[in-house]
């Protein structure tokens, strides 16, 4: 019994540093997208021809708009879900790597990994609630006439719930380890 606990506790550590490297190389992809993005967002001219960073500094008036051309406004708040999508995205893989290094060194249920499955969850649970928040908020920003909204149980919702399933059976499983300790 014990040999086959072994071999499974080192399939977890051999698949965990796997996923350590793709989700490594995912986040170095995902910066490089988002510098491009964002640099051709600020190099790009408003409405009104100047680069947008110039437009923020000067405090150009938005209200000159040209066909295809988005205003200083727009840019900046195009900006701000940058900067959000960011924010969730990174430390939801800096989260995921560091319970993949827990379970690469092979501590499964410890209070450390019950804590980073338990910050993953909630930083799934904040990416949802922005994603509808901002889902509500945009037409009113970017004045949009036409507005449809999409509700549904999406896959955000199941992937939230296996993520709460995790977290509580390493809750779980921490408290038997602690019981199996204490009996012997």
């Amino acid at each position: 019994m014990e040999k086959e606990y072994e071999f499974e506790l080192n399939k977890i550590s051999r698949l965990s540093g796997i996923m350590m490297v793709l989700m490594v190389l995912s986040l170095i992809a995902f910066s490089i997208i988002l510098l491009v993005g964002i640099n051709s967002l600020l190099s790009s001219p408003t409405a009104t021809g100047t680069p947008f960073f110039k437009a923020i500094v000067m405090g150009i008036d938005s209200k000159a708009i040209t066909t295809g051309l988005l205003t200083y406004q727009d840019k900046a708040m195009i900006l701000v879900l940058f900067v959000a999508v960011t924010t969730v995205f990174i430390s939801f893989m800096v989260y995921s790597i560091k319970l993949l290094a827990c379970f690469k060194k092979q501590i499964l249920f410890t209070e450390q990994s019950v804590r980073y499955a338990r910050i993953l969850a909630w930083i799934t649970f904040g990416g949802i609630c922005f994603k509808y928040f901002w889902m509500f908020l945009a037409p009113f920003i970017f004045q949009l006439e036409e507005v449809r909204y999409k509700l549904g149980l999406g896959f955000e919702f199941f992937f939230l719930g296996v993520l709460w399933l995790v977290v509580w059976i390493l809750q779980v499983g921490k408290a038997l380890q602690l019981d199996s300790e204490m009996a012997i």
